[in-house]
């Protein structure tokens, strides 16, 4: 792969703001003990995989404070984070779940990207199933609307006196 050409000057300027970016993301991490074994596990994925947590004060850009995140040593780029975080977005603590969030990332995997290709599949049918169901739900409805303003059998002059509709059509 080549690599593009940029003036001297911009290229240390992108060195410079690339370490300051470094420097903020170590600063504002806690690397802790505990969580050692998942190190090891993740440096046989890839060996510039770490498991840190940020600071509760955290404000390097890409780090939630408080939260644990995957970090990626990109050699010559700033690090890549990636927040471990609940469905709900909420804090949860290191699990195994960590390499099964790794493997469903994995695009250059083809069962990886089949998987999503067919996730996202299954998804787009069942927003047209609910689609489909809306409407049908939106027709009855209006249908019952329809039907009650049209069959209301309550006269409003004297000339002819209310009756119950079911008692008319049994004579």
């Amino acid at each position: 792969m080549s690599s593009l050409w940029v003036p001297p000057r911009v290229s240390r300027e992108l060195e410079d703001l690339t370490e300051q970016h470094r420097a903020e993301v170590f600063a504002s991490a806690i690397r802790d003990a505990r969580i050692e074994h998942f190190n090891r596990e993740l440096k046989q994925v890839d060996e510039h995989l770490e498991l840190i947590k940020a600071r509760d004060d955290a404000t390097a850009a890409g780090l939630m404070p408080g939260f644990w995140h995957i970090l990626r040593h990109n050699p010559g780029a700033p690090p890549s984070l990636l927040p471990l975080t609940g469905d709900d977005g909420e804090f949860v603590e290191p699990s195994d779940r960590i390499f099964t969030l790794l493997r469903e990332g994995d695009l250059q995997n083809d069962q990886v990207i089949r998987a999503r290709r067919e996730r996202d599949e299954r998804a787009a049918k069942q927003r047209a199933r609910d689609k489909a169901r809306d409407a049908e739900d939106r027709v009855g409805l209006m249908t019952e609307h329809i039907k009650a303003v049209s069959r209301a059998h309550v006269s409003m002059t004297t000339a002819r006196p209310w009756t119950n509709a079911a008692k008319d059509s049994a004579k």
